[in-house]
């Protein structure tokens, strides 16, 4: 993929169309050219269940476990309040393999909604409105 996406189906000499590692003590470890706000990626039951390891820019890292349901094709898929994750690492505790991972993006962008407006602000005003008008009738 172009921008902040790799998907391994594309080729590069890679078989199953999945990036991964047999063997002990081989971690995945994706650090980013710059600070990001979220990440995620697609496995299977190749990596049934793995340890995953967020490190932020200036907070503490922090690990989590997860499992993969038996056969499916899983996104997995990680965010942040702000563009401050700094790198992943991905530890594959189950299986045969360390990791096995496809289509991972990222992104550091942060969506923040929009506030919108109360729906009852017209109404209130609309409101004072007919209320001044009464009273200025009533007074003339």
């Amino acid at each position: 993929g172009a921008g902040n996406f790799f998907n391994i189906d594309g080729g590069g000499g890679f078989n199953g169309g999945f990036l991964d590692s047999l063997g002990p003590d081989r971690d995945l470890t994706v650090t980013f050219d710059a600070a990001q706000s979220a990440f995620g990626f697609v496995t299977n039951n190749l990596m049934p269940a793995f340890d995953i390891t967020i490190s932020f820019v200036s907070d503490p890292s922090v690990t989590q476990s997860m499992t993969t349901s038996s056969g499916a094709l899983q996104f997995f898929g990680f965010a942040s309040s702000a563009a401050d994750i700094a790198s992943v690492v991905i530890n594959g505790t189950a299986g045969s393999f360390n990791f096995a991972l496809d289509d991972f993006t990222f992104t550091d962008q942060v969506s923040t909604p929009a506030v919108p407006l109360p729906a009852s602000l017209p109404f209130l005003l609309a409101g004072l409105g007919a209320i001044g008008l009464m009273r200025r009738r009533k007074t003339a």
